[in-house]
């Protein structure tokens, strides 16, 4: 994967930015806090989605509420471009592939993503992308086991000691089920006693219901009985209650009647008292609304008058400030306009001369620095050019030596390496024969198995026929207990042969047929403990037949180990084949080990690399210099400068600014006051103007202080002359006119003499009715008494009912729950087993088991990968190796060495390259690598060294160094800076 370019837009705090990326390394330097590291977040959001950033609400800019990222890449030949966007809570994706849209949608470009990379987040944020302060974390201070930890994190092998605890939690759940089960299976027996309880119980209540049926029956002709007398009574009654009814009614409409007839003879006096009170005040009436109209139009005027009215006043203040400030600039200001200019101008002039001349003494002084500094580095190229040349041949020659001295260490490594694979084979030929030494037993067991079985279908075929014999003895038993009750049932007959049978016949027979039942239930019992010594033999046997499956599978076993040993000596041959044609004698030249020669050589390079580097410094330094350009420009500059002091010329400019300022304050109180003066004259205009509403605001006011006064005099009048009016108005909408009044109070007189005579009659009709209240709660008594019986013998069947609906309820249950139970006993069978394979299943997981496998072949890939990626540094070393439990030993001429025995570069070359070896061992061949702040927790003088590795690192055609150290410059092949204004910005060199 080659990262080409991103888009991000309101993503953290890059608002707008673009960047095109490049082979080779690339350095993003920047302060902290610019944004460096929020480029790669970018990258791994574009990947892999929100999730792996921490969701939307910590990516998208703040203020913002949508975010964009575009990533190009290539892989594998192809140009692919991945786009997420989010906006108002929706997130969007798409994939495209050679510019054709290949995929969309969140789920679809994250699986798509995993198929090209062919890495998930996991292993890309664990390989291609090494985090801050990461690099020398696997070595430094680490115990083995601290460092097996880390890189089985890293292999993704410590996913399966999380899944080896996991499964204990599983198989404890299923633990915890089995003892439920366990215990539920204890109530069994506590349930069968419940079913027979509640049996007996049904049976008692069935009797109580029959015998309540009976006295209900009884009781309900008793009730028919009084119930129609009751009935017959009610009616009576019933009559009796409407005509009283009827009586009150009457009343109270009489009541109401002559209520009325006082209200209409009040409100006909009281029409009269408001008709005199209309003629009397008639004529204040109308002139009161006469007057009201004209202030209502004078306070109208008013309304649209008072603005101008107060514009006026405002004015008038206006005016008299505005002639005092005229008033004081007149008396400030002595000089005229043009005077002011004049000088204004020509102090301007005077101190964009001395900024001119101070600016050319400035630049004067830097060169002649410049020029200082050119002539001392010329002095230092020439004194150190012959070292620069023998540094030159002597890396040469030396680089030639420890490419034959790599080659001599790999084919010694290889040589090694071989003879302790053979060895590790030989131990695990040693270690599987051991294991297949009991194959006899596993055959044993089998043929024992094959016995077991034969006996099992024995005992089954034994059982059936003890079954059909148990049937036959049940159905025997049962028609002699027939027979039996027929004997005791009969009368001078036999119920066989229908003959005459004497009392003592009848008993010698029931005494035969006693014992023979009698005889057969022995029987039986003997049976049926037959058959349960059966059903104990069968389930021993089948316990031991379930051990065939396992038998069988350790024999497939044992079979396949056989063939592992075959095959691994067959790889010993091919080993030691391949160790003998190893030929190391042709690395020793001239008698004199080549490790010596390369020591010697290095020794002279170090005497003379100081000097070296101040060659190469100087003419880095003097490569883009023109020393006769900067001569020229320096008499240029004198001669413009002559013999004027930096200082003097400060002081100068200084004064004439003084100067300067005073006349522009003059200047801004003359433009000033002229812009007073025509304000003042649009304001006398404006009074001109205005000066007749004011009048005419003042005479409004007048007018309406007199209209006041009067309206106050007639509002008596108004007042009374309404009041009548309005329960006038009244009574017209209820009676209509006065006549209509008269004619009402006629009727309802009429009315009253009505409902006088129907009181009468229905009191005539009462006393017609014979009806007494005494005899009728006498006959509702004894009715309710009888109905209170039969409800409570109703009630009482009720109950009985809902009794045995709940005792039928309760043995279904009861019966439900044991059926349950017999699937509970099934279940924890199947439970025991399952247990039993899981456990088995979970030390498959364990770090003796899988995880140890994993770690013996990742080993070594990750040594091979190491020791290509270690080459690269020129280091004098042969080779490192990588134990089982992850210790790390660098093979040296002198001797194995430990990591501490390293130099603070040999440890950081060595960090790098153990997780660029990871890397390469997740990911196939390694073409992108991200450093985040990889200089975080060095020293200065390991900062050095890890500058000078990145400049060796020639294997990985792109590397990504996000930093904020300036030195990484030097070595980087492309540069991107990052600074921060408001948002994140990016410049390109």
């Amino acid at each position: 994967m080659i990262i080409e370019k991103i888009k991000i837009n309101n993503f953290k705090s890059h608002k707008n930015t673009e960047i095109e990326f490049k082979e080779g390394l690339t350095a993003i330097i920047g302060d902290n806090g610019s944004g460096k590291t929020s480029i790669f977040e970018a990258m791994v959001y574009a990947l892999f989605g929100p999730n792996v950033v921490g969701g939307y609400d910590r990516i998208v800019t703040i203020g913002k509420r949508h975010v964009r990222v575009e990533l190009t890449f290539r892989v594998r030949g192809n140009r692919v471009k991945v786009v997420r966007e989010y906006e108002n809570g929706r997130g969007g994706a798409y994939l495209y592939i050679n510019n054709s849209l290949y995929a969309r949608g969140v789920n679809e470009v994250n699986n798509k993503i995993k198929e090209i990379l062919g890495v998930d987040q996991d292993i890309f944020l664990n390989s291609i992308y090494i985090k801050q302060g990461e690099i020398a974390k696997l070595i430094n201070n680490l115990r083995n086991s601290e460092r097996l930890k880390i890189i089985g994190k890293l292999l993704g092998i410590e996913d399966f000691e999380t899944c080896y605890e996991k499964m204990k939690e599983v198989i404890n759940e299923y633990n915890n089920r089995l003892r439920e089960i366990e215990g539920e299976l204890k109530s069994k027996i506590l349930l069968e006693n419940d079913l027979e309880k509640n049996k007996k119980i049904l049976e008692e209540k069935y009797r109580e219901k029959l015998k309540l049926k009976e006295k209900l029956e009884k009781l309900e002709e008793e009730f028919k009985v009084i119930d129609e007398k009751y009935r017959e009574y009610l009616d009576r009654k019933e009559k009796f209650m409407n005509l009283t009814n009827k009586l009150e009614l009457r009343k109270k409409e009489l009541k109401i009647l002559n209520e009325k007839l006082e209200r209409l003879e009040r409100d006909f006096e009281e029409f009269n008292k408001y008709e005199n009170l209309l003629k009397e005040n008639e004529s204040s009436y109308y002139e009161y609304i006469n007057i009201e109209k004209e202030i209502n139009d004078l306070e109208k005027e008013r309304n649209e008058l008072e603005g101008k009215y107060k514009e006026y006043n405002s004015l008038l203040g206006k005016k008299e400030i505005l002639e005092r400030n005229i008033e004081k600039l007149k008396n400030e200001i002595k000089e005229n306009l043009e005077d002011i200019k004049e000088r204004l101008n020509y102090y301007e002039n005077e101190i964009n001369k001395l900024e001119r001349i101070r600016s050319y003494i400035m630049e004067l002084e830097s060169l002649e620095k410049e020029l200082n500094e050119i002539e001392n580095q010329e002095i230092i190229r020439n004194k150190y050019k012959i070292y620069f040349d023998e540094y030159i041949k002597l890396s040469n020659e030396l680089e030639e030596l420890k490419n034959k001295q790599i080659e001599y260490y790999k084919l010694l490594e290889k040589k090694n390496s071989l003879i302790r694979q053979r060895n590790e084979l030989i131990e695990e030929i040693e270690k599987l024969e051991r294991k297949i030494g009991n194959i006899e037993e596993l055959k044993r067991k089998l043929e024992k198995i094959e016995e077991v079985k034969k006996i099992l279908e024995e005992l089954n075929e034994k059982k059936n026929k003890l079954n059909e014999k148990l049937g036959e003895l049940n159905n025997e038993i049962k028609r002699l207990k027939k027979m039996l009750d027929e004997l005791k049932n009969v009368k001078g007959k036999c119920p066989l042969c229908k003959s005459e049978i004497s009392e003592e016949k009848k008993a010698e027979l029931i005494r035969i047929n006693e014992m023979e039942i009698k005889s057969k239930k022995n029987e039986k019992e003997c049976i049926e403990k037959e058959l349960m010594d059966i059903d104990n033999k069968i389930k021993n046997l089948r316990n031991i037949i379930k051990e065939e499956p396992r038998v069988i599978e350790e024999l497939k076993r044992h079979e396949i180990l056989e063939k592992e040993i075959v095959r691994k000596k067959e790889l010993i041959k091919e080993l030691e084949k391949e160790i003998n044609s190893i030929d190391l004698d042709k690395y020793i030249i001239n008698n004199k080990p080549i490790d010596i020669i390369i020591n010697e050589k290095k020794k002279r390079l170090e005497e003379i690399e100081s000097f070296y580097n101040s060659y190469r410094l100087a003419e880095e330094f003097l490569k883009n210099k023109n020393k006769e350009e900067l001569i020229k420009k320096i008499n240029e500059l004198r001669k413009e400068v002559g013999n004027r002091r930096l200082d003097d010329v400060e002081i100068e400019i200084k004064n004439l600014m003084k100067q300067r300022d005073i006349f522009k304050e003059k200047l801004s109180k003359y433009n000033q006051l002229l812009s007073l003066k025509e304000e003042l004259k649009k304001i006398c205009n404006n009074l001109k103007i205005l000066k007749l509403d004011f009048d005419r605001y003042n005479e409004v006011i007048n007018k309406l202080k007199i209209y006041r006064e009067k309206e106050r005099e007639l509002r008596e009048g108004y007042n009374k002359y309404s009041i009548a009016k309005d329960r006038i108005d009244k009574f017209k909408n209820v009676y209509g006119d006065k006549d209509k009044i008269i004619d009402e109070i006629e009727e309802t007189k009429k009315r009253i003499n009505e409902i006088v005579d129907k009181i009468n009659y229905i009191k005539n009709r009462l006393d017609e009715i014979n009806y007494s209240e005494e005899e009728f709660r006498k006959i509702e008594n004894e009715r309710n008494d009888k109905e209170e019986k039969l409800n409570s013998l109703k009630i009482r069947l009720v109950e009985i009912e809902r009794d045995i609906d709940n005792l039928e309820n309760n043995i279904k249950q009861i019966e439900e729950r044991l059926n349950k139970l017999k699937e509970k006993e099934a279940e924890r069978e199947k439970l025991l087993r399952f247990i039993d394979y899981l456990k088995r299943v979970r030390d498959i997981y364990s770090r003796g088991g899988f995880q140890r496998y994993l770690r013996k072949k990742f080993i070594p890939i990750i040594r091979n990968n190491l020791n290509k990626a270690f080459s690269e540094f020129e280091l004098p070393y042969s080779f490192v190796d990588i134990t089982d439990n992850f210790d790390i030993i660098v093979k040296s001429p002198n001797g194995d060495l430990t990591i501490e025995n390293l130099s603070g570069g040999e440890q950081i070359a060595l960090a790098l390259s153990l997780r660029l070896a990871i890397a390469n061992s997740l990911v196939g061949s390694l073409e992108c690598l991200i450093l985040d702040e990889p200089t975080i927790h060095l020293d200065e003088n390991r900062v050095a060294k890890l500058i000078e590795i990145f400049r060796k690192i020639r294997n990985i055609p792109q590397m990504i160094v996000i930093t904020h150290h300036k030195e990484i410059e030097e070595v980087a092949d492309n540069i991107i800076r990052v600074y921060k204004e408001d948002y994140s910005k990016v410049s390109v060199e």
